[in-house]
């Protein structure tokens, strides 16, 4: 039941299967592809695994929110049986600007079979998910709540309202109190670029664990399992490797301090040495319709949640 089992090669081979079929694409566009695949292979591996430990259903069907580039997507069409349904973000949309919420299919090959997928174009944080109350199994959201910009506790709610009774939620995103970006945002005064694909191509906020925990509760949800796990989805580089100047080995010793740091047997900083959060979660209620506080400085927004 579930995912099946699958070895590390036999993921490596979904993955550049899935590289080869975009080989029309821009060159720039295949180059990006395979740098975030290498790049975020762990994180691929954690994620895949925790569906394979806590989801058991047999044929169910499962929702994938933010599918795009279809990494974990080809994954799971090989590796399960169960019927699934993807959503993608129209790419540069405008917070507030009218977006059309259509139907369309990819072709995604696995490297062993290829399938004609099933995504709807919307934004997750201001349309409604186009399905039926309490149809779907699983919900899966990998790296989706970063990019939000308004209204999070409304995609929450949604997903809520399109899982079934004790529906299961793997959600995964950057950890906030990662150390290198700790480290960035002291050395450099930034931690973040704009981006080329919009403005939610970028991460517009990062996320701490007890905030996405508090979500999640928030609305209706029961956390069976919360983590924050080194992806290695970053590479820590040396500044003095490129340029040797006295303010490149000033930078570099405080990285390799904080390097030291980070690796000392305290719970502080247990949390700030991943850079990943994985929160697993089953629905334990209706759609509750609930924003925290701490996400809003003057306002808490209200959604009509009713169909």
């Amino acid at each position: 039941m579930g995912l099946k089992q699958f070895s590390w090669e036999e993921l490596s081979a979904i993955l550049k299967g899935r590289i080869d079929s975009c080989r029309e694409e821009p060159r720039d566009y295949l180059l990006n592809l395979k740098e975030y695949s290498e790049g975020s292979f762990q994180r691929f591996l954690f994620t895949l695994n925790l569906i394979r430990k806590w989801y058991r259903k047999e044929k169910g069907k499962i929702l994938e929110i933010g599918s795009l580039p279809f990494f974990i997507t080809a994954a799971l069409l090989e590796l399960s049986d169960d019927e699934i349904i993807g959503t993608v973000a129209p790419k540069t949309i405008w917070p507030g600007e009218p977006c059309a919420i259509a139907k369309k299919t990819v072709k995604i090959d696995s490297g062993a079979r290829q399938f004609d997928f099933n995504y709807w174009e919307l934004n997750a944080e201001k349309d409604p998910l186009p399905f039926e109350d309490k149809s779907f199994d699983l919900v899966i959201c990998a790296e989706v709540l970063e990019h939000l910009i308004q209204f999070p506790a409304y995609m929450v709610c949604e997903i809520s309202r399109v899982l079934k009774d004790d529906g299961l939620l793997i959600l995964t995103t950057p950890n906030g109190l990662y150390w290198h970006n700790l480290y960035k945002l002291a050395v450099f005064g930034a931690w973040e670029q704009y981006s080329r694909y919009g403005v939610y191509g970028r991460h517009n906020k990062l996320w701490t664990q007890n905030e996405v925990e508090g979500l999640l509760e928030g609305n209706n949800f029961r956390v069976v399992e919360s983590i924050c796990n080194d992806s290695k989805t970053e590479k820590i580089t040396f500044m003095s490797k490129y340029k040797l100047t006295p303010v490149s080995l000033i930078q570099d010793l405080i990285l390799a301090a904080s390097l030291m740091l980070v690796n000392m047997p305290v719970p502080f900083l247990r949390k700030k040495k991943a850079d990943q959060i994985y929160v697993v979660a089953k629905k334990a209620g209706e759609p509750k319709n609930y924003s925290p506080e701490y996400l809003y400085s003057k306002f808490k927004p209200s959604y009509n949640i009713e169909r």
